[in-house]
């Protein structure tokens, strides 16, 4: 009989456990969900099944507090971790750090319960939506400050009604993205109006992308916050044809971000107009109804059997109260003529242009340039400056 050593049931299980974590110590398995069980004390168990095998997982609670899954049984996912045994119970398992959908189905699958279940919550209910302000003072915008979205609202802010604009830069892919949203909406509630001043509404933009490049819009934490923003939110995620969970929630949904400056703010010149045409109907009809009386007056002391000098005296009453009413529509008349230049004197003190006329001009760098401070921390030395009559390049030295 040959000579063998006798092993003991632990010095077994340690060698498998041994094998297996340095074999699998950091795998992605990709399977379908079943048997989802969450413990009391925050931990996640599943399995991930095949057409042939299936696998135990476990999340531990900091890795499933993390998590922002719509958990149901078929559903497929990807798991990252590594693989481990159990000795107690002979049994091998995953331990996961990481579980994310797989496939676009899987996504539409989870955005769509997901959208039901806030739905049923009323967080999309119309009544909920507040009115956006008719010319806000400040409007702020969490986006990312690369890219083309802040130059298209910049942009179409300058040509309708220029509004000073507050960027609240943030990712607006990946994995930091919907906390840095989140944040965001967060730090504009609390402004304080000195270091970070108080907006009247806010964009939320980014420009368009696959649905996985958009899901941080999808998120549960961005959804509640801007359910939860005091200030009024438009969200402008993607193209036109592109829809995320924050378009649902939002006070108003943009199809663009030259859309939502556009909804931001009105035309200044056909305000200006609009005030102008007001003016001169008040004006209009105040003569009609002076017309009106003087006619009516005329009518009913023709009609008056009374004697001659009863009507004379009459007469020069109506003469007085005529000469009265005139300086009356006459007063009128010019206060409403001030009060339309006082419109239109701070219509045009708002306007950058009038200012940049007196020899003023704006100086850019990646954004408007505010100090001395700002201009030399940018990475390139270049500069554009934006006088009343044109631009012009200049580099910093």
């Amino acid at each position: 009989m040959l000579h063998r050593p006798i092993y003991r049931v632990s010095d077994i299980s340690d060698a498998i456990k041994e094998t297996l974590e340095q074999r699998f110590r950091d795998v992605a398995v990709r399977g379908e969900v079943s048997k989802v069980f969450k413990s009391l004390q925050g931990h996640l168990y599943f399995s991930l099944k095949d057409d042939k095998a299936l696998l135990h997982v476990v999340c531990w609670r900091s890795t499933a507090q993390s998590l922002s899954m719509e958990w149901e049984d078929g559903l497929e996912v990807v798991c990252y971790g590594r693989v481990t045994s159990y000795g107690v119970r002979s049994t091998y398992q995953l331990i996961a750090h990481d579980v994310r959908p797989s496939g676009h189905g899987a996504l539409y699958q989870m955005l769509a319960s997901r959208r039901l279940r806030l739905e049923k919550e009323g967080l999309f209910a119309e009544s909920r939506k507040r009115p956006l302000p008719f010319l806000p003072k400040i409007i702020g915008v969490v986006s990312s400050p690369q890219g083309a979205v802040i130059h298209d609202v910049m942009h179409r802010l300058n040509e309708r009604f220029p509004r000073p604009v507050v960027l609240w830069p943030c990712a607006v892919q990946g994995e930091r993205a919907p906390q840095e949203i989140c944040a965001a909406l967060r730090g504009f509630a609390m402004a304080d109006g000195k270091s970070v001043p108080r907006v009247d509404v806010i964009i939320v933009a980014r420009g368009g992308g696959s649905i996985e490049e958009l899901w941080s819009f999808n998120e549960e934490e961005v959804v509640r916050a801007i359910a939860a923003s005091p200030i009024p939110v438009i969200s402008a995620i993607g193209h036109e044809t592109d829809t995320t969970l924050a378009d649902f929630v939002a006070d108003y949904r943009a199809p663009t971000p030259t859309a939502a400056a556009e909804r931001c703010v009105p035309v200044r010149h056909q305000l200006h107009k609009q005030c102008l045409d007001t003016t001169h109907q008040l004006v209009l009809s105040m003569a009609r109804l002076y017309d009106h009386g003087c006619e009516r007056h005329r009518a009913l002391t023709a009609r008056l059997p009374m004697p001659q000098r009863f009507f004379d005296a009459r007469g020069e009453m109506v003469r007085l109260h005529e000469g009265r009413l005139r300086q009356a529509v006459t007063h009128t008349f010019s206060r409403q003529q001030q009060t339309m230049c006082h419109a239109q004197r701070l219509l045009e003190s708002c306007s950058p242009y009038a200012t940049m006329k007196r020899g003023y001009a704006i100086v850019r760098q990646d954004g408007v340039v505010k100090n001395r401070k700002d201009a030399l921390c940018e990475e390139t030395n270049e500069l554009e400056i934006s006088f009343y009559d044109g631009k012009v390049d200049a580099v910093l030295t």
